[in-house]
């Protein structure tokens, strides 16, 4: 009987060990990604350096870059 609570408490204790990994994975293609994309393509916005392109276009560049390497990086690296 021991034995058995046992198994099932660390079955439980895995199973919320991997929602936290996957909760933490999602924080960090959502935070990363992005970063990534604005620092690779070193994008300057209008108004903050005295050459850049307008807000809109560096949103637009950057939720679309982060779309596409968020894909790849889900599909490819943290399949399981």
């Amino acid at each position: 009987m021991y034995s058995y609570q046992q198994e099932r408490l660390a079955k439980e204790e895995e199973k919320r060990d991997k929602e936290l990994e996957k909760r933490i994975n999602i924080l960090v293609l959502g935070i990363g990604i992005p970063s990534l994309i604005f620092t690779l393509l070193d994008i300057n916005i209008i108004g903050l350096t005295s050459n850049g392109i307008s807000f809109w276009k560096v949103l637009l560049i950057g939720l679309l870059g982060s779309a596409v390497l968020a894909a790849l990086v889900s599909k490819f690296i943290l399949k399981k």
